[in-house]
């Protein structure tokens, strides 16, 4: 390399560095973390405790290589927000240096520095997600999917051939890796293999390809072990694919709008946000037009490598048709996901490894042609870019924008008023729940009632916070608990309190309907049960054991009832409903009577759906999403009989009651 070339590697280089930094601390000031931030830096404070998560909590993806990296940062740097981001904010420089040296691979040492210009001030979704904020873990995946194309580009493409076996071995390793990190990586080893057989058609039968097989599954040993253990949750979870007709509607949206967050012309205030802004339409059009006209240049420029790929050849090709491979199969497995959506850009992130370089590789086209020209158009792109990251940062220093459209609202009298009612654990929204156990290190537990992002999955802190004497229940106006939460609360019975400021509400002091008293298991000997429905299994419900039990057998229909008599009369005030692994088997609505002599009876009490509703467990209530039981809870009555009616049809579920138990105050 010429020494002004790398005087100017090295100059933009620092500027780029100096840009991130600068947003980096800007974001420090301006935006509070979040819980997809907290959640990462919070597994590594359980590694420093002897955890070892091979993906994230409560979900069936996303290595935790982040963590790890954290949980080595925070002995040195501490527990906080300075060393929670400086992962996203050291990939951003490295995607800058690879994106580099790849463009320089391929196109030349001209593209490979445009490439990097390009780079300086990025895209303001590059720019914010890569630099600073969630989804963080998804720049690395596209960095490291870089670093894969460089040693791809070693394989095939280098004249005279270069094929040692430690590269096959390296390049399995990283995507192997990668893999662990997220399933997205698969559109880069989708265009590995292509190219691989174009370069060797017989690459599957070499030995070192095979070799490289072996590193891909050493380097996603932690995936592939947790899948094995979890019936390939993973893939079952992530890899579901939607009807033709949603990949159609999804296609128009990616080039409608969701393009256009990583082309500039729209600028997303947060990671996958829906709140967004735009360029002046005349520049957003110029700049289309721009990008469009050199894709044209690189493609037309280099058409006949192109479709000497249609029978597979690689003569003359100088990548081209490995980045435009790479776009198209981003393209297509967004597409094909249901978990795809316009806002949802980190899907499409490995669209960066392609774009920059290819808009490098037509404007080295344009600069051999005409300097003036060129100029004209690098300030065109960069201007853009510029005016899309002063978008970002004056919506950044708007506190009504972060605390309302981003929902980072400010915490600190929330903190204020907990601390002084000694309120140690809460329930909150999974947006402020992982954020506030974060910013309180732990001193302050709070949970999601359910696991609202990861349905049926494992919940951290919510046993801590359910076994705590004096919990609350957060209430945001836009983070919110479940719909009609206090008019659930109200119908469970019980007292509470309630305070409300700043746009949270706060629900605490909690007292159930049996009173602030220990209660007792009443024994069941002597019990008998009987069921409108399959009556000949009904003990099975009072047999203590959970494995089995009592159902419907069909589907459930108002006014079944199911009844315990319990031979005595006994003093009564909550009843446990095991659902075991029945989980979708609760009532949709119901109420409970009781009585002396089984020929008055008076009613206790009555309940809706009791899917994401309120019952009364332990010293406050806890809700049932997909859950193994609940509880009725009412004042303590005198009853020998037990009956609970269905209030509500369900035509695609059974009524199973795997186990019951009926309470009463401690003698």
């Amino acid at each position: 390399m010429k020494s002004w070339h790398t005087k100017l590697v090295i100059a933009l280089l620092v500027i780029a560095i100096l840009f991130r930094l600068a947003l980096f601390m800007f974001a420090l000031k301006s935006l509070p973390p979040s819980s997809d931030e907290a959640w990462p830096s919070l597994m590594a404070l359980h590694m420093l405790k002897g955890e070892f998560p091979v993906v994230y909590w409560g979900q069936t993806y996303m290595g935790t290589q982040e963590s790890f990296i954290d949980a080595a940062l925070i002995p040195l740097l501490g527990f906080n927000i300075v060393t929670m981001r400086l992962y996203p904010l050291a990939f951003s420089m490295i995607f800058c240096w690879v994106t580099y040296l790849l463009a320089r691979k391929l196109y030349g040492q001209t593209a490979g520095i445009i490439a990097l210009a390009l780079l300086i001030i990025p895209v303001p979704y590059l720019a914010m997600c890569g630099a600073l904020i969630p989804p963080d873990n998804y720049l690395a995946v596209t960095t490291l999917g870089s670093i894969a194309l460089l040693l791809l580009a070693d394989l095939v493409f280098a004249s005279p051939p270069e094929r040692p076996w430690w590269k096959y071995i390296l390049l399995g390793f990283v995507l192997g890796y990668t893999f662990w990190l997220h399933i997205l990586v698969i559109s880069y080893i989708g265009a590995a293999l292509l190219f691989l057989f174009f370069s060797d058609k017989l690459i599957f039968l070499r030995w070192k390809f095979w070799a490289g097989v072996l590193a891909f599954c050493i380097g996603s040993l932690p995936l592939l072990w947790y899948n094995a253990a979890n019936d390939f949750a993973t893939f079952s979870d992530v890899g579901r694919n939607v009807e033709w007709t949603r990949s159609w509607e999804v296609l128009k949206e990616f080039f409608g709008i969701t393009i256009q967050f990583l082309i500039g012309t729209k600028v997303m205030l947060y990671g996958d946000n829906s709140h967004f802004t735009s360029l002046p339409a005349w520049l957003s059009f110029l700049l289309v037009i721009i990008l469009i006209g050199l894709l044209l240049v690189v493609i037309v420029s280099r058409f006949k490598s192109l479709l000497r790929l249609a029978i597979l050849s690689l003569k003359g090709s100088d990548g081209t048709g490995l980045l435009l491979a790479l776009a198209a199969a981003t393209v297509f497995l967004f597409c094909r996901s249901a978990r795809a959506g316009w806002d949802n850009v980190r899907y499409i992130l490995p669209i960066m490894s392609v774009l920059p370089i290819l808009l490098a590789g037509g404007l080295a086209r344009i600069q051999a042609w005409s300097r003036p020209v060129f100029a004209a158009l690098m300030v065109v792109l960069i201007g853009a870019q510029v005016w899309g990251n002063i978008l970002l940062v004056k919506a950044w220093s708007d506190p009504r924008i972060v605390g309302e459209d981003l929902e980072l609202p400010d915490t600190t009298p929330l903190f204020a008023f907990l601390k002084a009612h000694g309120i140690r654990h809460a329930y909150a929204h999974y947006w402020l729940s992982y954020r506030m156990t974060f910013e309180a290190q732990e001193n302050f537990i709070c949970s999601e009632p359910f696991n609202e992002r990861f349905p049926g999955r494992e919940v951290k802190y919510i046993d801590q916070v359910r076994a705590a004497t004096n919990a609350a229940y957060i209430n945001h106006a836009t983070l919110r608990l479940p719909d009609d939460f206090e008019a659930n609360l109200k119908a469970i019975g019980g007292e509470y309190r309630k305070i409300e400021g700043y746009r949270f509400a706060v629900y605490y002091d909690f007292k159930p309907p049996y009173g602030l008293i220990q209660l007792k298991e009443i024994n069941r000997s002597g019990w008998t049960a009987a069921a409108e429905q399959n009556s000949k299994s009904a003990g099975d419900a009072i047999d203590n054991n959970r494995a089995t039990g009592w159902a419907t057998g069909q589907p459930q229909t108002s006014g079944t009832w199911f009844q315990v008599d319990m031979g005595r009369i006994e003093t009564v005030c909550k009843i446990r409903f095991d659902l075991d692994d029945h989980i979708a088997d609760y009532p949709r609505g119901y109420k409970i009577e009781i009585s002396t002599d089984g020929k008055l009876w008076k009613k206790a009490l009555e309940m809706g759906d009791m899917g994401g509703n309120l019952f009364w467990e332990g010293f406050h209530p806890r809700l049932l999403v997909k859950g193994d039981f609940f509880t009725a809870a009412f004042p303590p009555a005198e009853a020998r009989y037990v009956k609970m009616t269905l209030t509500a049809s369900a035509p695609r579920y059974d009524w199973t009651i795997a186990e019951l138990q009926i309470f009463g105050p401690e003698k």
